[in-house]
């Protein structure tokens, strides 16, 4: 699937409905970019902390989750302003 989207003139970007259905977005959600060496990026909803530390309680629930340096891991997935 390939949607476009335009620049503001502020660098504004209106997320398009069918991908904020997709992904499970809604007002006052983060979103995270990831962008590869090649310039590529995806978009994902960001993580909170608190959804974080909640999979990481429940650990050893799920045994095909993975153990996660939890602090390497909220450095890595915080969102400033988040909680």
């Amino acid at each position: 699937m390939e949607i476009t989207s335009v620049v503001s003139s502020q660098g504004q970007v209106t997320i398009p409905v069918a991908v904020r259905d997709l992904l499970g977005l809604k007002a006052g959600d983060k979103v995270k970019y990831k962008i590869d060496k090649n310039r590529n990026i995806s978009l994902g909803r960001a993580e909170t902390l608190e959804e974080a530390l909640k999979r990481i309680r429940t650990y050893g629930k799920y045994p095909k989750e993975p153990l996660l340096d939890v602090r390497g891991y909220i450095e890595k997935n915080y969102v400033p302003g988040s909680f």
